[in-house]
C-alpha cells in the first residue's frame, strides 16, 4: 500500500510539472505573439507619423509667411523692439535676438550679460550697453561684430550707419567725457565735458558730426545744453540751451531732432535752432521716428488732457500730419506711409497722407509695444512677439 501511495504521489509530482510547463511555454508564445503585434503596431504608427509629418511640411510650405507668428520670446520681462536691416532686434533682459519679419526665423540670439541693458539702433547697426558699466557690443541683424569694454562707465551711446560708435563716459578729470570709435575700434574723437553729465548722444549717417545733451544745474535750477560738434573739430560748433529735460536729440541728415518733455526743436546746420513746438506749449506723451526719419510724436496740449494729438515732423521742420486721438497712447511706431498708435483696447493704423484710419486691431491692456515695419504690425503681447496685420 505504501509502494501505490509514493506512486500515486510521483504521477501526481509530474503532471503538475507537465503542467506547468506547459502553462510557461503558452504563456511565452503569448509574450511573443504580444511583443509581434506591438512591432507591427509600432510599424503602422511609425509609417503613419512619417506620412503625418510630410504632409505637414508640404503644409507648411504653402501657407503664407505671415501665418508662422507669434514668434516665442525667450523672457518676456524689460522686452524692446527695434527695426535692425530689416529684421526685428529683440532685447530682454537677458538676451539679444534677431528674427525674421518674413516668416518669424530666429536669425541669432546671444546671452548679452548686461545688468541695465540698453539698446539704440541706427540703419543696420545696434549698439548695447551695459548702463552702469563699461560693457557695450555693437551687432548687425547678421550677428555680432565685437565686444567690448570702454575706459569708464558708460552713459549713453548711439552708432552711426557706417558703424561708427560715439558714447558718453564717465570721467577722472572732468565730469564726463565723448568718445567716438570707428568699426576698426580707433578713436576718432575724445571730448571732455566739463558743465556736467551728459544724457544722450548722437552721430550722423556718416560719422561726421555728433551732439550731446548735458544736464547742469544753475541757481538752484536745472537745465539741458546741446552741444552740436563737428568730429574732426577740437571744441563744440554751438550749444542751445532749454530750461527742461531733453528727452532725445537724433541725427535726420544734416538736421538734428531735440525732443523735449515740452518742446520739439530742429537744429540746421548745426548753429541754427527752429521751434516746431515752443516751449511749455505740449506734454510729449511718445514719439518714434520712421524709415524716412521723420519725428512722429503723440502729444498733449496740457496736462490730464484726455485726448491726444499725432503729428509727423520732417527734418525740415514742416508738420506733415496732424490728427487726434480719443484714448490713451501706449506707444507709437511708423512706416513711411502709416502711422500706428497703440492704445489701452485697440492699434489704429493712420494714413500719413490723409490722416484718416485705414484699420483698426482690437487688443487689451496686456498689450505693451508696438513695431511697424512698411506694411506689418507687430505687437508685443506677454511672451509673444504677434502679428497683427493680416
Amino acid at each position: 500500500m505504501a509502494t501505490n501511495q509514493r506512486e500515486i504521489e510521483r504521477k501526481e509530482k509530474k503532471e503538475k510539472k507537465q503542467h506547468k510547463n506547459t502553462l510557461i511555454f503558452w504563456c511565452v508564445v503569448l509574450v511573443i505573439v504580444l511583443v509581434l503585434l506591438i512591432m507591427k503596431l509600432c510599424e503602422i504608427d511609425y509609417k503613419e507619423l512619417k506620412n503625418q509629418i510630410s504632409a505637414k511640411i508640404s503644409e507648411s510650405q504653402s501657407v503664407s509667411d505671415d501665418e508662422k507668428f507669434p514668434y516665442v520670446l525667450d523672457n518676456s520681462d524689460d522686452v524692446v523692439l527695434s527695426e535692425l536691416g530689416n529684421k526685428i532686434f529683440v532685447m530682454s533682459d537677458e538676451t539679444l535676438s534677431v528674427v525674421d519679419s518674413s516668416d518669424a526665423k530666429q536669425i541669432f540670439i546671444d546671452d548679452h550679460g548686461f545688468s541695465n541693458p540698453v539698446m539704440n539702433v541706427r540703419g543696420s547697426y545696434s549698439v548695447a550697453f551695459d548702463q552702469g558699466s563699461n560693457k557695450y557690443r555693437l551687432d548687425t541683424s547678421k550677428g555680432n561684430v565685437y565686444k567690448s569694454t570702454a575706459d569708464n562707465t558708460i552713459l549713453c551711446a548711439c552708432p552711426s550707419a557706417s558703424g561708427t560708435v560715439a558714447m558718453a563716459l564717465t570721467s577722472s578729470e572732468a565730469k564726463s567725457e565723448v568718445v567716438v570709435l570707428n568699426k576698426s575700434l580707433s578713436e576718432k574723437l575724445r571730448y571732455p565735458v566739463s558743465a556736467g553729465y551728459v544724457t544722450d548722444i548722437a552721430v550722423d549717417d556718416n560719422a561726421n558730426r555728433i551732439a550731446f545733451a548735458v544736464i547742469h544745474s544753475e541757481n538752484a535750477a536745472f537745465y539741458t545744453t546741446v552741444y552740436t560738434m563737428n568730429v574732426d573739430d577740437a571744441a563744440p560748433k554751438a550749444e542751445f540751451t532749454f530750461p527742461s529735460t531733453v528727452l532725445d536729440i537724433r541725427f535726420s541728415g544734416s538736421k538734428l531732432f531735440v525732443v523735449g518733455m515740452d518742446f520739439v526743436s530742429v537744429i540746421s546746420s548745426m548753429k541754427i535752432e527752429e521751434k516746431i513746438f515752443e516751449q511749455g506749449s505740449i506734454n510729449v506723451v511718445s514719439f518714434s521716428y520712421n524709415s524716412a526719419d521723420n519725428l512722429v510724436l503723440a502729444y498733449s496740449e496740457y496736462t490730464g488732457q484726455t485726448d491726444h494729438k499725432i503729428a509727423l515732423i520732417t527734418p525740415s521742420g514742416k508738420i506733415k500730419t496732424n490728427m487726434t486721438v480719443n484714448a490713451n497712447i501706449k506707444d507709437i511706431s511708423a512706416s513711411s506711409s502709416e502711422i500706428s498708435v497703440l492704445t489701452d483696447d485697440s492699434v489704429i493704423v493712420y494714413s500719413i497722407r490723409n490722416g484718416e484710419v485705414k484699420n483698426q486691431y482690437a487688443v487689451d491692456d496686456s498689450y505693451s509695444s508696438i513695431l511697424q515695419m512698411s506694411s506689418k504690425i507687430f505687437a508685443k503681447h506677454r511672451s509673444y512677439i504677434e502679428l497683427l496685420t493680416d
